[in-house]
């Protein structure tokens, strides 16, 4: 099982004030309680019982570290255009992910 980076990450040519300012704009669409401002943060228990965003089965393999600065959770179509569109304002890169490895 890969190791979940405890260290705070944020994406290339962000600092903390920008990243706050688009997570602020993406909280006023869908609520601050579906903000994850962190990979450790407001996620369900997984299936090996991490409590974070990050990946714990890669894939691949090897030691890329692919822990996520955050989580947004739209409940609507409406509102994964709004996220996008802030996504797109503030040029924050989106990966979109769900629990399973359904990959077939």
């Amino acid at each position: 099982m890969a190791a979940i980076s405890k260290e705070r990450v944020l994406p290339a040519s962000f600092d903390e004030k920008r990243f706050g300012e688009a997570m602020d704009a993406m909280a006023a669409i869908v609520g601050a309680d579906n903000i994850s401002r962190d990979s450790s943060h407001g996620n369900l228990e997984g299936p090996a019982g991490q409590l974070c965003y990050g990946d714990v089965w890669p894939l691949g393999g090897g030691s890329a570290d692919h822990t996520p600065s955050g989580a947004i959770r739209p409940q609507s179509v409406e509102e994964v255009q709004k996220v996008v569109n802030i996504a797109g304002r503030y040029k924050l890169p989106l990966w979109t992910v769900s629990r399973g490895k359904n990959l077939g």
